[in-house]
């Protein structure tokens, strides 16, 4: 599939699956025009006179370091467990099944069933990143059935490259890329 971006990314840097995501997103919103698509704008921040270094650095997870936008049916993954009750956790993959401007209803796969977890859309940041490309930090434990691209080859070390070819059910389906 040479140089044709897949739906599944596996990158080093997470400039790089900004970036991946970002082309992904844009071409899957032109070929599968959905019906609903939310924008989370970038925020900057400056930190306040009277904050503390750790409210700084909280509210500034809570927002996007890149603007994104979100539809139906988009792969994403959970970048932090949701509480004690854990209603989602730290690299959950889920898809996003229902959306509105204010709430994001998705649901992941588990050996006992299907999981739902609703959140507000301005905590999306907070617990989810967009799952079209991911880090191999966060892929450890996927495994990915259909085509993939891998990003950033040259820069993994050797665990790091096994752990990113081997989330792919064959090597016929593992694409090298680069920016």
């Amino acid at each position: 599939f040479g140089k044709n971006i897949t739906k599944k990314n596996i990158c080093y840097y997470n400039t790089t699956r900004k970036f991946v995501n970002s082309i992904v997103v844009n071409e899957m919103i032109k070929n599968t025009k959905p019906t609903t698509i939310v924008e989370i704008k970038q925020s900057k921040f400056i930190k306040g006179k009277t904050e503390t270094a750790e409210d700084y650095l909280t509210r500034c997870k809570k927002n996007p370091t890149q603007d994104i936008k979100i539809f139906k049916g988009m792969p994403i993954i959970a970048s932090s467990t949701k509480e004690q009750g854990a209603v989602c956790v730290n690299n959950e993959e889920f898809i996003i099944t229902e959306l509105t401007a204010e709430k994001i209803t998705a649901e992941s796969t588990r050996p006992d069933g299907t999981h739902k977890v609703e959140i507000e859309t301005k905590d999306f940041n907070f617990y989810f990143l967009v799952a079209y490309c991911i880090t191999t930090h966060k892929a450890q434990g996927s495994t990915i059935a259909g085509q993939m691209t891998l990003w950033d080859w040259e820069q993994m070390d050797t665990k790091l490259k096994y752990t990113a070819i081997t989330r792919a059910t064959g090597y016929d389906k593992i694409n090298f890329c680069r920016k």
